[in-house]
């Protein structure tokens, strides 16, 4: 029988793997899991934030550019103004995150508020 957690569960053991820099390790779980599931977004989520701890914001950008989602949609916006911030572009981050605070996706509120506080206290 398989385990119907072992998706959420791998995708957990990638963003470990990331934040502990087993970057190999992180990148081929991420990239298993977008083969296995194609359409779920936290996979994507971890490659953009593994090429953003290598310190590739435009390559982090790019990715997430490339995904298309309607479920988590403004939650991929969110990251991608991380990587606008990290790129130097806090105005066109801050347009977005501006939208982004008033999400349906609850998730999301929060993290765009913590973004655009970040821009908005420097």
């Amino acid at each position: 029988m398989v385990n119907n957690h072992l998706p959420q569960l791998l995708v957990e053991l990638g963003f470990i793997a990331v934040g502990q820099g087993m970057n190999s390790e992180a990148q081929c779980i991420f990239a298993a899991m977008q083969q296995q599931h194609p359409q779920q977004l936290a996979p994507i989520l971890g490659q953009a934030l593994l090429k953003l701890n290598q310190n590739e914001p435009e390559a982090a950008l790019v990715t997430l550019k490339n995904f298309s989602t309607v479920k988590e949609q403004d939650m991929l916006q969110a990251y991608q103004a991380l990587c606008l911030m990290k790129l130097g572009h806090n105005n066109e981050a801050e347009q977005l995150l501006k939208i982004l605070i008033n999400s349906p996706e609850p998730a999301v509120v929060p993290f765009a508020q913590a973004l655009l506080k970040e821009i908005t206290d420097d």
